[in-house]
This record gives C-alpha cells, sequence and structure tokens, in this order.
C-alpha cells in the first residue's frame, strides 16, 4: 500500500495535472492534453478519409463510383459475350463457302468423298435418284450453305437422308457441299424432276 502511494506521487510530480472545472462527488474532472501519438493518428484517420471520399464520390476523379464500377463491368461482359457468339457462329461455318468453290483441291476432295458416299442416292453428276436432284435450282430445306450444312450433318431421319457427322466430320461434310455447289446449272442427263423451293443458294 505505501508503495502505491508513494508511485502515485512521483507520478503526480511528473505530470502537470489542470484542473478542468468540474468536481462531482469528491472526483475532480482533469484537463490534460491527449498524448501526442494519439493526436496524430487522430489527424491521418481524418485526412485519409477526405481524400476516400474524394477519390470515389467527386465527379471527375479517376476511380469508378459502385454504379460506374458496375456499368463497365457490364458493358465488358456483353463484349465478351457478343465476341464469343461472332467465334462461335464464325466455327460453326468453318469457311468462307464462295471463295472455297475456286479452290480446285477442295471441290477435288469433296468430289471424291461425294462419289463414295453421295452417289448412290443423289447420282453420279448430281442428277438426284432415290434423293433430290442436287443440279438443279430447287432445294428442300434452305437457301444458305449453313442450312445445307446442317443437312449434311444432322441428316434428314424421316426422309432417309443419314447423318454425316460422325462419319465424315464437319470439314470433309464442307467439302462435299463446295463440291455440289458447283454441281450447279451443268445439266446432267435423266436428272430427276425438280423438289422443293426454287431459288439461288447464298454461299
Amino acid at each position: 500500500m505505501k508503495n502505491k502511494e508513494k508511485n502515485d506521487k512521483n507520478f503526480l510530480k511528473k505530470v502537470e495535472l489542470r484542473d478542468g472545472g468540474h468536481d462531482f462527488d469528491g472526483i475532480q474532472e482533469l484537463d490534460n492534453d491527449l498524448p501526442k501519438w494519439w493526436v496524430n493518428l487522430f489527424l491521418v484517420t481524418i485526412a485519409f478519409g477526405i481524400g476516400y471520399f474524394s477519390w470515389y464520390h467527386f465527379p471527375g476523379t479517376p476511380a469508378l463510383g459502385p454504379k460506374e464500377e458496375y456499368l463497365a463491368d457490364k458493358k465488358q461482359l456483353e463484349e465478351a459475350i457478343a465476341n464469343q457468339n461472332k467465334s462461335n457462329a464464325q466455327n460453326k461455318v468453318g469457311f468462307d463457302f464462295e471463295a472455297a468453290q475456286k479452290d480446285s483441291s477442295i471441290v477435288a476432295t469433296g468430289k471424291g468423298i461425294f462419289d463414295t458416299n453421295c452417289a448412290a442416292c443423289h447420282g453420279q453428276k448430281g442428277e438426284g435418284v432415290v434423293g433430290p436432284n442436287l443440279a438443279d435450282k430447287f432445294w428442300i430445306h434452305g437457301l444458305t450453305s449453313q442450312k445445307l450444312l446442317e443437312v449434311v450433318l444432322n441428316g434428314i431421319p424421316d426422309k432417309g437422308m443419314p447423318a454425316w457427322k460422325q462419319i465424315l466430320g464437319e470439314k470433309n461434310s464442307q467439302n462435299v457441299l463446295i463440291y455440289i455447289a458447283t454441281l450447279q446449272d451443268s445439266n446432267p442427263q435423266n436428272p430427276k424432276a425438280p423438289q422443293g423451293e426454287k431459288g439461288t443458294v447464298k454461299w
């Protein structure tokens, strides 16, 4: 007990105590300065708060607010989806059908596949046997290269047209379609009667 009182007296000698002007129930309120480290830390937090608020909430600052950040992320996502859809569409077709018709090697490859797999139903010259005539301007399942490619790949089971996707693959199916494109207006002998819609295919 004596040691505590002695320590308290020594502390009071070192610290200047200022009367705060309040005394209640024997308890005196003092008005001493706060520790400098505490005051400095408090000032730093104030400065940080002002800077943070200005950076994220005032217009014209480089930082994006919550709304702007959301809109930027949304735009980025929409662009990514659009690019992916464009890429998927390009991969689905694989190449330019119209340009490929001028490539003799592709046409020759397609003819070989056609002679082996397709001539039995469509004729050696595309004149049509069991299957429809492929040398005239009448088409049953569409007037675009993409629709015709889907017919080759997926077939028309109820019409007896098998699916060639697993047998030929997409690239060889495209080659066959390129060869078929060259048969247009070739006027083979003994052509089968026209079937479907008359029109020019958009290759």
